[in-house]
């Protein structure tokens, strides 16, 4: 077990756990008045909204997969402990010690968690494994020969990723690849404006894809090869892609603060991205079981309230609310969103606005090159992602808003 050591400290300790967006957001806001500690599972940070193309071309693999900097400490949190003396504010456990992997013990005075979700392989790599930039490279490579040899695939999600990986797939191969996409949706993309699913639809389509909606997959009768819906629908491939949500990331809090946790795994945060239970420790990005859409722009947002409250803490003023305090008093997260339909086409979504086409490719690809800009500490593109990202959530709030959230 951690005990606390109790030694003086000129500044307040922040420990952060996870280094994907989120984290590196917090680690950078902070460090000028903190002693911050980033930590990381694993060795390389992964940029993995572009996670479909480098299966398809794993030359890209040296782009968005990038070895962590050397101040990251590479362990995995097994534990947040409890505190040894009952400290308490509000009825909320003020912890104070984490136990890594390695054995030590981590002493803080507040947390982030930004530990994100895992996906099934090989879009995501395993989250909790400590293994190297060039490890999660080659993963690309196997992968892509893998995906090379295969005549026929099937890509079973109708969400971000299916679409994205069957459109890289099509857009890659052709009609050399037979391609199904199968969803238990009426639409692609359901949750977000129903042009863009039409727009998607419209555009694989067209690549000749095969659609297949309505049909929900049972797992238990399908396998490597084939997939078995629940109607008893029957499709063989040479290789199946399950893209079918994410699950949460949350080990720290699993031994001590299971009731932080919801049935399935997210954390459970308050309006100040609080952990339940927790005082001093707040949870951000793909990890919470919060409702807006999990995506970079919501972590980058997470984080950026994170900050904001853990300074509200320091100096015992109010904390602010999520997403108001970040989002203009907007009480949810603007809708900003780009699929890509392979390199020369894509679906954006600005709230209300949907465009289609070759605009939003340019768009995704301008975010991709400030993200990995950012992801390498180029001071002068982490100004400009900064700005363009303000900017956008400024818009956000008066811009393309669907009547019901005008009044707010």
């Amino acid at each position: 077990s951690c005990e606390h050591s109790g030694a003086m400290k000129t500044r307040e300790n922040v420990v952060v756990i996870g280094g994907s967006f989120a984290g590196r957001r917090v680690e950078r806001l902070l460090r000028h008045d903190f002693t911050v500690t980033l930590i990381d599972a694993k060795g390389f940070w992964e940029y993995h909204p572009a996670a479909a193309r480098a299966l398809v071309e794993p030359s890209s693999a040296s782009r968005i997969v990038q070895p962590q900097p050397k101040r990251m400490t590479i362990a995995t949190v097994e534990s947040i402990e409890p505190p040894k003396d009952g400290r308490a504010v509000q009825g909320r456990d003020h912890a104070s010690t984490m136990r890594l992997s390695t054995g030590e013990c981590l002493e803080f005075d507040y947390c982030v968690i930004c530990t994100g979700s895992a996906y099934v392989a090989p879009i995501k790599s395993d989250q909790t494994t400590a293994i190297t930039a060039e490890d999660r490279r080659k993963q690309y490579a196997d992968a892509n020969l893998e995906l090379s040899a295969a005549k026929s695939v099937v890509v079973v999600g109708g969400g971000f990723v299916g679409v994205e990986l069957a459109a890289e797939i099509a857009g890659r191969w052709g009609s050399k690849k037979k391609v199904t996409l199968l969803t238990s949706h009426p639409t692609l993309l359901e949750r977000m404006h129903k042009d863009v699913g039409v727009a998607a639809e419209k555009w694989l389509v067209s690549k000749g894809v095969h659609l297949v909606f309505n049909q929900r997959v049972d797992a238990a009768k399908s396998s490597s090869h084939e997939v078995v819906t629940e109607s008893g629908l029957s499709i063989k491939a040479d290789l199946v892609y399950s893209c079918m949500g994410f699950k949460p990331n949350a080990l720290p809090l699993r031994q001590h603060y299971p009731g932080a946790l919801t049935e399935h795994g997210g954390v459970k945060v308050n309006e100040f991205l609080q952990v339940e239970g927790l005082h001093n420790v707040f949870a951000v990005g793909d990890c919470t079981a919060t409702l807006e859409e999990k995506n970079a722009l919501a972590a980058d947002l997470g984080a950026s309230l994170a900050v904001i409250n853990i300074r509200a803490l320091a100096s015992k003023r109010d904390m602010a609310l999520f997403p108001q305090g970040v989002c203009h008093g907007r009480s949810t997260v603007p809708t900003i969103a780009c699929v890509s339909l392979y390199k020369w086409s894509g679906v954006m979504q600005f709230n209300g606005l949907v465009l289609s086409g070759f605009v939003p490719a340019l768009v995704k690809a301008l975010i991709e090159y400030l993200q990995l800009s950012t992801a390498s500490e180029c001071a002068i593109q982490t100004g400009a992602w900064d700005i363009i990202e303000r900017v956008n959530i400024f818009l956000g709030r008066y811009l393309f808003v669907p009547r019901n959230l005008e009044l707010e």
